[in-house]
């Protein structure tokens, strides 16, 4: 990624409201920490409460590129104003996912951040843990439910999706349950997210996921 579309997307993730909830595609790791190192680095200089959800722990030091200066995550860390989760042991209690315990779970975090004085809660969430665990039907209905959330509570969310792992058909289901989507180095208002259709998203969601994203994105272009 150039220098200029860092700044691009950084821009672009900066004019975020509470509110938001986005899903994010991408195919490199570049590109995965192009977006999310200001994507959480923002929320910790907003004052808000960061919780980045990680599929795998070995990848923590993903999250330190965020930090300017050495010892400045741990810092975050050991004040509480940012969180580093499993996503196996937050997602799958017990095993098996429930759409509707995630959202209780999301609702007391979103609950005690501002109990505790923050303005925000913002959030990063690896969906890997999802691949052989959970149903498309199931994660897909869990994106729709969780909405609600958004308009309840000043939270931000990012839901990473990794195209190298998950297949098009997924991620066009997935891309659908979303109001933000980011890739390509945009972030932008998803034209396609019918609110009053979700029932429906499973029949009408194209096989052809790269045809869906590039209308998203060239919408606003």
């Amino acid at each position: 990624m150039d220098e200029h579309s860092s700044s691009d997307i950084a821009s672009q993730l900066a004019a975020l409201k509470p509110g938001s909830h986005l899903c994010f595609f991408y195919r490199s790791q570049t590109e995965k920490l192009g977006v999310l190192e200001p994507f959480l680095r923002q929320g910790l200089d907003k004052g808000e409460k960061v919780i980045y959800v990680l599929n795998d722990m070995s990848s923590l030091a993903d999250v330190a590129t965020c930090s300017c200066e050495p010892g400045q995550l741990q810092n975050w860390l050991s004040i509480g104003q940012m969180k580093v989760l499993n996503a196996q042991e937050v997602y799958l209690d017990g095993g098996v996912f429930s759409a509707e315990k995630m959202i209780a779970k999301w609702q007391k975090e979103c609950e005690l951040a501002l109990s505790e004085g923050y303005p925000a809660l913002r959030a990063a969430a690896e969906m890997d843990w999802a691949l052989g665990t959970t149903p498309l039907e199931e994660l897909t209905r869990y994106e729709w439910l969780v909405e609600d959330l958004f308009h309840r509570f000043p939270v931000i969310g990012l839901c990473q999706y990794d195209l190298r792992r998950f297949a098009e058909p997924y991620a066009a289901h997935q891309l659908l349950a979303h109001p933000w989507v980011v890739a390509r180095n945009q972030a932008v208002v998803n034209r396609f997210y019918p609110r009053a259709e979700a029932p429906q998203s499973l029949e009408r969601a194209p096989a052809d996921f790269s045809s869906l994203l590039d209308s998203v994105l060239q919408s606003t272009a």
